[in-house]
């Protein structure tokens, strides 16, 4: 195949996976490594990857999980959300 008829890589071409074990979880490096998203976005993402799936999500709780406040979690999600992370 060219080079020039290849597509890029994009974000829902990827799997995120998380491996988890007693006391810790192991993420892949798929969203780290993103130049998409900011380190606020990459942490609260890291940490909600790291609930058990079974886990009931909102807002309130992600504003009371993070001490960085309500603006901080707006920017983050948004963040998540345009690189299609949400």
């Amino acid at each position: 195949m060219d080079k020039r008829n290849r597509k890029k890589k994009t974000v829902s071409d990827t799997v995120c996976e998380i491996h988890k074990f007693s006391g810790y979880a192991v993420l892949s490096n798929c969203f780290v490594r993103s130049a998409n998203i900011g380190c606020p976005a990459i942490g609260l993402l890291g940490r909600v990857m790291d609930l058990p799936p079974t886990w009931n999500f909102s807002k309130a709780w992600l504003i009371a999980l993070c001490p960085d406040g309500e603006t901080a979690i707006d920017s983050a999600l948004n963040d998540l959300k345009e690189w299609g992370y949400l």
